[in-house]
């Protein structure tokens, strides 16, 4: 499974509130194949949890800048490599 840097903190903190039903689903599946041990890599764009996100247009994120850059800072906070994780 590929996803962004900074939705590593979002599984870990995901309450299921905020944003639709449709994505608090997505986001608890996501979640539970990452429980099964799903391998897991890093990526930058959009992502499995991006595509039922509202901000998500087309495939490009509406708040790119944001969210870059909190990747950006989750893989130097973590020191995360180009690697494959088990979460």
């Amino acid at each position: 499974m590929k996803i962004r840097p900074h939705h590593l903190l979002c599984t870990r903190s995901f309450k299921g509130k905020g944003y639709s039903d449709i994505f608090i689903n997505n986001m608890r599946d996501v979640i539970e194949q990452l429980q099964k041990n799903q391998p897991v890599e890093m990526q930058s764009g959009t992502d499995c949890i991006c595509s039922a996100c509202p901000e998500n247009n087309k495939g490009t994120c509406r708040s790119e800048e944001k969210v870059t850059t909190l990747d950006r800072n989750t893989v130097k906070y973590l020191e995360l490599k180009k690697q494959t994780y088990s979460y």
